[in-house]
């Protein structure tokens, strides 16, 4: 028997424990693993059309940061917020975002530290 067939040897159960911590788990950890698994299944969640035209770039206050490329793609977005939030609530569990901000401005969007300093920044 080979080294790799021990199952002491075996890495994948960890992985799978470690996975299954930050994809269902509630901390800060977590919830930073699941905002960035959102990020890469963006298109997956709001399709192949509007992942082209818009993508998170912030969360603060259950307030999910989405920068959408032109003011068309604003207005268009803002009147299917709804159905935005509910596909994004969908996606990572219910009241997880609790408002979608669009912008272009990247003042808007609540920096890196601003957001892991806030104790509200972590559903």
């Amino acid at each position: 028997m080979g080294e790799n067939s021990n199952p002491k040897n075996d890495p994948r159960p960890a992985l799978d424990v470690l996975q299954a911590m930050l994809e269902k788990g509630n901390s800060p950890l977590a919830q930073d693993f699941k905002r960035y698994r959102m990020k890469l299944d963006w298109p997956r969640i709001v399709g192949a059309t509007l992942a082209d035209k818009c993508s998170p770039v912030g969360f603060k206050n259950g307030i999910l940061y989405v920068w959408v490329s032109s003011a068309t793609w604003m207005n268009h977005l803002f009147f299917a917020r709804k159905e935005l939030l509910k596909k994004i609530n969908d996606y990572g569990g219910q009241g997880w975002v609790k408002m979608v901000r669009f912008t272009q401005d990247p003042k808007d969007v609540p920096s890196t530290d601003e957001c892991s300093k806030d104790p509200q920044a972590r559903p």
